[in-house]
C-alpha cells in the first residue's frame, strides 16, 4: 500500500490527491475547516502539520 507523502500541500494538491472537485472536498472537510484555517476562494498552502490533520480526518489519499 502506498502512503501519501507529507509535505506542503496547496488546495490543488489535495484535490489531485483525493481525485475530487473543490465543492466535494470542502464538504468533506467542513468539520475541520476552522482547525486547518481553510479559507474559501483563496489560494493557500498547508504545512505538514495541517496536512496530517486532513489525512487523519479523511484517511490518506
Amino acid at each position: 500500500m502506498k502512503t501519501a507523502k507529507l509535505g506542503v500541500y496547496s488546495k490543488a494538491d489535495f484535490l489531485l490527491a483525493y481525485g475530487v472537485t473543490m465543492p466535494i472536498f470542502e464538504k468533506w472537510i467542513e468539520e475541520i475547516e476552522e482547525q486547518i484555517g481553510w479559507k474559501k476562494g483563496q489560494k493557500q498552502k498547508f504545512p505538514p502539520r495541517l496536512v496530517q490533520i486532513v489525512f487523519d480526518h479523511l484517511g490518506e489519499p
